[in-house]
């Protein structure tokens, strides 16, 4: 037995068959649990007090004693007798017996407290109606005549105290009771369906009423009751009222709680853990989180909580630490679900429930924030790229400076001396020369500024295309003729790999031109004297590479990403030694992207680098000046 005794209650019949009985009464006759049924005699449950070893010889005195009274009084119309008896864990419990018409009704409760204070016992009416308060209970009888008419007793006290009726109900026709129902008419016709069922099968039903009480309080009332049939036919059916108000109020509230977890769109899961054990079993998930990790809540049930078919299903450490402080503070992991999907989770570890045997349950709700993680990290990645571009704008304006003062410094410097040359001495052969310098300068100012403005242009979306189809095997031959020149000078030697027949793209002749020249131009001047520049094309059915390699100086992979964005040059070192705006690969990149192609480099720092530009074989090509610049560019480490 518990060391907390219910409140006990059951029905004797005339016959000594036990009729009704509820919960208390199954705990304090636990070791009988398998007599526990309709018309079994309160005799056998008795003898089977005597065959358990458990029972306290006190207490099988106060079942017998209960016994006793009962066949001394067979047909229920015995003075009311109250009792006492000692449980095995030293409780007093004092039963009492109601004598009626239709039986006996028996009361129990835990007297353990007021025995060890001492207290006197009041008088009999006192305890009776005390008890009858306590247990918010009244004894029914309804018959059902063979004719099928129905017909209850006249209210009594205990049923006007129960359902809170004015003082005058008391003695009038039951039907005054049932009038003062508020439940809708199908739950009538229900309730005279399972009554008709159950008169015709002999089966114990339950019913509930909501009735209006004093003041117009709603109370709940539950009926219970077990029939039996009459010689002439006549079906009675011997019941009990109780007040089950509060328990429908914690039906309500727990159907509500349980419907807002159902419902919630943060996963649940409950679990039950010992001190010892930093795991637990899963004892509860909601369907959010079948959803969110694709187990179902009866392949979960009672599995261990930190690993479900050796996958992960909760992060142990960060639940651990959480479940710690058991603050609700918000804590953020990676985890996976059934499928393997990766993705991030926000949880919320509470303690929900603690037992006296030191296991408590506690719960994790959590919620899928891939979506929020990754908005952060572009957030993240969009401030590092402006405070990376902004530095690289800070580094091109000093380059750019140097880029433009040096062209600037010759002209201004060479028209001096001409003019002092022309004013001193006439025109001399020198000042042919300072005039080529000043043309060379001027030259190179104008490619700087247009470089600017193109790029500014490809930046804005207003470069417009002059398409057309363009034979790639023309453009690339000519494209190393241009450049053969500067190879020439800084000893490298320049190759064309032998190109396929009819090479045509759709594509602006020029632009692709300069595209190649400034790939080109990089891959000479980065390569040391010596070095080899080879050009190559390969057709596949939806696109054309060109691809130039070079066994150069490549690029840092710290600053591989980098070179394509505008205003970025390699590392500083590599911007002083070789000249150049930095503008080259940004530009070719723009221009292959307004062509619907795209830039790949492939680079190892010592060792060399090939650009691979592609370009789409489609008959109509659409230009596309919305798509990201990231886009139009693929990035390889070796």
């Amino acid at each position: 037995m518990s060391r907390k005794f219910l409140n006990s209650f059951a029905i004797i019949d005339t016959h000594g068959q036990l009729t009704y009985w509820d919960d208390g009464f199954a705990q304090e006759f636990h070791f009988a649990a398998p007599l526990l049924k309709p018309g079994v005699p309160y005799a056998a449950i008795v003898q089977a007090s005597s065959d358990d070893p458990v029972v306290g010889a006190a207490a099988i005195a106060g079942f017998r004693e209960v016994e006793s009274l009962i066949l001394g009084e067979p047909d229920g119309s015995g003075v009311d007798r109250s009792g006492e008896y000692r449980t095995p864990e030293g409780l007093v419990i004092r039963f009492d017996l109601h004598f009626g018409p239709s039986g006996i009704r028996r009361f129990a409760r835990d007297v353990t407290e007021e025995r060890s204070s001492g207290e006197k016992l009041p008088n009999r009416d006192r305890q009776l109606d005390a008890t009858d308060k306590a247990f918010r209970t009244a004894i029914t009888e309804t018959r059902r005549t063979p004719n099928g008419n129905y017909v209850c007793r006249p209210i009594d006290e205990p049923l006007q105290r129960l359902a809170d009726l004015p003082p005058e109900y008391v003695g009038q026709d039951a039907i005054m009771f049932f009038a003062r129902m508020k439940n809708p008419a199908e739950d009538h016709a229900r309730n005279a369906a399972q009554l008709e069922e159950a008169a015709l099968k002999l089966k114990s039903i339950e019913l509930d009423y909501h009735v209006r009480g004093a003041m117009d309080r709603m109370r709940w009332i539950r009926h219970s009751m077990t029939p039996r049939r009459e010689a002439d036919g006549t079906v009675i059916f011997s019941g009990v009222m109780r007040d089950v108000t509060r328990e429908k109020e914690i039906e309500d509230q727990v159907e509500m709680l349980r419907s807002v977890v159902v419902q919630s769109s943060d996963s649940i899961v409950i679990f039950e853990s010992d001190p010892m054990d930093h795991d637990g079993s899963i004892v509860y998930v909601n369907p959010k989180f079948s959803e969110l990790f694709g187990w179902s809540a009866d392949e979960l049930t009672d599995k261990p909580g930190g690993f479900i078919a050796g996958r992960p299903v909760v992060a142990r450490k960060p639940l651990a630490e959480a479940r710690l402080r058991n603050d609700g503070e918000p804590v953020e992991f990676e985890t996976s679900s059934r499928s393997g999907r990766v993705f991030w989770v926000e949880a919320r570890v509470v303690t929900i429930q603690k037992f006296d045997n030191g296991r408590f349950r506690w719960a994790v709700m959590s919620r899928d924030i891939s979506e929020r993680r990754r908005a952060q990290e572009e957030l993240l990645r969009a401030k590092h790229e402006a405070e990376a571009a902004n530095r690289a704008k800070g580094d091109f304006l000093a380059n750019m400076s140097h880029e433009l003062r040096t062209p600037l410094n010759a002209i201004i410097g060479f028209t001096d001396l001409i003019k002092q040359k022309v004013t001193q001495t006439a025109w001399t052969p020198s000042c042919a020369e300072y005039l080529d310098d000043v043309n060379r300068s001027g030259w190179h100012l104008l490619d700087l500024i247009n470089s600017i403005l193109d790029l500014s242009q490809i930046g804005a979306g207003q470069l417009n295309l002059d398409l057309a189809p363009v034979d790639l095997s023309e453009l690339i031959h000519t494209s190393v003729a241009l450049v053969s020149g500067l190879a020439r000078d800084g000893g490298i030697a320049v190759s064309v790999a032998t190109l396929p027949e009819y090479p045509h793209v759709r594509g602006d002749y020029l632009k692709l031109k300069q595209v190649l020249l400034n790939i080109l131009s990089n891959a000479i001047k980065f390569t040391p004297r010596g070095g080899t520049v080879c050009v190559s094309l390969r057709l596949t059915e939806t696109a054309a590479l060109i691809l130039v390699e070079d066994n150069g100086c490549g690029i840092p992979e710290a600053d591989l990403e980098r070179v394509v964005l505008p205003f970025v040059q390699a590392a500083s070192s590599l911007s002083r030694k070789f000249e150049g705006s930095g503008l080259g690969l940004s530009i070719a990149r723009g221009l292959c992207h307004l062509h619907g192609g795209a830039l790949e480099i492939d680079s190892t720092e010592g060792e060399g680098t090939t650009v691979q530009i592609l370009l789409p074989r489609s008959t109509s090509l659409e230009i596309l000046p919305q798509r990201s610049a990231r886009s139009a560019v693929l990035l390889k480490r070796r």
